[in-house]
Formats: C-alpha cells, structure tokens, sequence
C-alpha cells in the first residue's frame, strides 16, 4: 500500500494505532483505554511519530472490523470516516479482519495447522481454524469448548476461561504488515463492526461486555 497508512485496531480493551509508509513499519502507539477516549490523542502521536503536518497527508486507513469489541471497532470506524470527511485529500479507508490477521501473522512464522481463539460476547469465544496454512473456517463456539492442543489466544481482552491456551503475542509491527496484505477497500466510507452470527442487536446489547 502505498503512502502513509495509519493502521486502527479498537477490537480490544485497548486502542491501538500504527503508521506506515509504502509498506514499511515507521512506529506505533497503544493506549491504556479504548477508541471512545483515546482516538484524538492516538492520531496526533501518529502525526508526529510519521513526520507527517497534518490528516491532509495520510493516504490511507486500515480500521480493524473486528471480530472484537463492536463498540471499540464503531467507535473507531466512525472517528475515521469523520476524519477523512473532513479532509481536503480525502484518504481511501481499508478494512481488515483481526482473526485472519493474527492467523497470517502466525502462518508468516511457520505454523501450518492452529487456531486462533479471542474473547467474544459472554459465555463465547470467537475462533478461526488453520490447517495446512490455509484459513478454514471462522466461527463462534462456547467458550468451553474443546480446543486443540495447537491453539493461540488472541488477547483483545481478558478472559479467565480462555486464560489456558497459548498467547499468540502478535507485535504490532506483525499486524500491521499482515493488515495491509489482507485489507480491501471500504467503497461506502462507512465500516461495519464484524460479528460472526446475525444474531439481533437487541441480542447482542442483552449479552455483550461493553
């Protein structure tokens, strides 16, 4: 991808930002709370970390979709949106999914048959299966369900129940460049926080930590 990128991950307790120009990892920050409270301050250290003057120069944004917090990843589509809305150069917005970024990141390291298990909505994980190094399938299961013995945690937030499988311990810079290889571009400007059911908004507000 060429330019500066900022790449956004809200889908997790904390927020998380990168900049990136044509490809290549300049710096990053993690924020001890969530995109709500934390974006403004995220994007003003991006600037100065990229040398950049101001959001006229970011070509791009890469916004997780989730799976992860639906509030952290909407908080954070909308912040973007606004920004480019506002802009004179108008950046082009990409969405990554961050199951199938941590799964790239670990196949990137030499793993062929994994999963990739993170926290979802009360009582559930969010899971995606790896095998022979080619993406299988992603689903929601319980969170006791039987996972198998290769399976990495993807620690967007604690969770007591999923506290016994290996972290995936994806570094930033990891994310980052496995992001940029999986985005596709956001033709509305607007992001949908990715659930994996179609269960009901009422549902998931009954259910769901936020």
């Amino acid at each position: 991808m060429k330019g500066l990128t900022f790449v956004i991950d809200a889908s997790g307790s904390v927020l998380k930002c990168a900049a990136m120009r044509d490809g290549i990892f300049i710096g990053g920050v993690e924020s001890e709370g969530g995109a709500a409270e934390n974006f403004p301050f995220a994007i003003r250290k991006l600037l100065k970390i990229s040398s950049a003057s101001g959001t006229d120069d970011i070509d791009n944004f890469a916004v997780c979709e989730g799976p992860g917090s639906m509030l952290g990843t909407r908080v954070a589509s909308a912040a973007v949106s606004s920004l480019v809305s506002a802009s004179k150069k108008r950046a082009k917005i990409f969405s990554y999914d961050s199951l199938v970024c941590a799964a790239r990141v670990l196949i990137s390291r030499g793993e062929k048959n994994f999963c990739v298990v993170a926290p979802s909505r009360k009582g559930f994980a969010n899971l995606i299966e790896v095998s022979g190094g080619e993406i299988k399938s992603e689903r929601e299961v319980v969170e006791n369900f039987a996972f198998p013995q290769n399976s990495f945690l993807l620690r967007q937030r604690p969770s007591e129940a999923l506290s016994g499988l290996k972290d995936a311990n994806i570094q930033m810079y990891e994310e980052c460049v496995a992001a940029l290889e999986i985005s596709s571009e956001v033709k509305s400007g607007t992001i949908e926080a990715k659930t994996l059911t179609k269960r009901e908004y009422v549902k998931w507000k009954a259910q769901a930590r936020i």
